[in-house]
């Protein structure tokens, strides 16, 4: 079942992103979570990063330059070097950054983490 992560910080546009929820444990080649958008026009950007050594490499990104209020369903595939190295390794930890931006004022991020599987 997917977990809801904590409304955490942003200062006012805290309501911008709202609850997250997103499967700790997921199989394929797509990460897919449901996030909760405040009111007004959003542009969201959802990221899957990884670690390779001391740096974070990102593997797969989507982008809606202007998601409504309300849920908002997500699937962002893995880029072809995820898909690799999640057939090498047969499972794959990643940090999901999904991040808010309104028209006028600050981006409002939240942080999780997901490990794939085949």
């Amino acid at each position: 079942a997917p977990a809801p992560l904590p409304g955490a910080a942003g200062g006012g546009s805290a309501a911008l992103l709202g609850r997250v929820q997103l499967a700790r444990a997921q199989r394929g080649t797509h990460v897919r979570g449901v996030v909760a958008l405040g009111a007004g026009r959003v542009r969201l950007v959802v990221e899957l990063r990884a670690r390779r050594g001391t740096a974070s490499v990102v593997l797969g990104r989507l982008t809606r330059p202007s998601a409504g209020p309300g849920r908002v369903a997500f699937s962002v595939a893995l880029s072809a070097a995820g898909r690799r190295a999640l057939r090498r390794a047969r499972r794959l930890a990643l940090t999901v950054r999904i991040g808010g931006t309104p028209r006028e004022g600050r981006a409002v991020t939240r942080i999780a983490a997901v490990t794939l599987r085949p």
